[in-house]
């Protein structure tokens, strides 16, 4: 993301709607593969502020139709952001149970093994 797109659109909240508002076709089903499902960082995350441990994770809600979002804190999205990110958008439908794996700087999505 540029610099001014992150101070247009500020954080997860406004990624998310930026991005769901921009790529979802009008009418697509909630609980389809055309959804997306958004993980976005906020400015500040990973730096020594206090509420800088924040990420915001959204999608196309099947209740209202509208936007749905949640919030919440902890470690892994100053990870994320150390590992280059600071938005993921997951799209489409696995096949198989999946997990979606960081490393590097490098996203994909992997096959669940099975015992």
């Amino acid at each position: 993301m540029t610099y001014e797109f992150a101070r247009k659109y500020i954080g997860g909240a406004g990624f998310i709607a930026y991005f769901l508002w921009k790529e979802l076709k009008q009418g697509v089903d909630a609980l389809g593969p055309d959804n997306k499902l958004i993980f976005a960082l906020g400015p500040v995350t990973g730096l020594s502020l206090p509420g800088a441990s924040r990420y915001c994770v959204g999608a196309k809600s099947p209740l209202t139709g509208g936007i749905a979002k949640a919030e919440s804190g902890g470690f892994w999205m100053a990870e994320l952001k150390r590992a280059g990110f600071d938005a993921i958008i997951i799209e489409g439908k696995a096949v198989k149970p999946a997990y979606l794996w960081i490393n590097g700087g490098q996203a994909e999505i992997k096959e669940k093994l099975t015992g």
